[in-house]
């Protein structure tokens, strides 16, 4: 077999290990950056708050609507009964 050097070395530089001009800069632990942030903005609150809200039946909004619109909630019947519910839940 024979021995090749590699391309641009010299026999003299092949196989020596070079040391860093300041040894203390590669031993040294990677410093920890502290004062990093970040802003959420109102809009990103407010997305977050609606996430949150319950689902939103609109079945039973379409029947409300069709129940004010037929005069259901005219009739003393309804008021009494809507009235006693409400003084139960005090």
């Amino acid at each position: 077999m024979t021995d090749i050097s590699p391309i641009g070395a010299s026999r003299a530089a092949y196989g020596r290990v070079s040391t860093p001009r300041n040894a203390e800069a590669t031993s040294a632990q990677p410093t920890r950056v502290t004062n990093d942030r970040f802003e959420i903005s109102s809009t990103a609150k407010l997305l977050g708050q609606i996430r949150d809200l319950p689902e939103v039946r609109t079945d039973l909004i379409d029947q409300a609507k069709a129940n004010i619109e037929s005069g259901y909630y005219d009739s003393d019947a309804v008021i009494d009964e809507t009235l006693d519910k409400l003084a139960e839940d005090l």
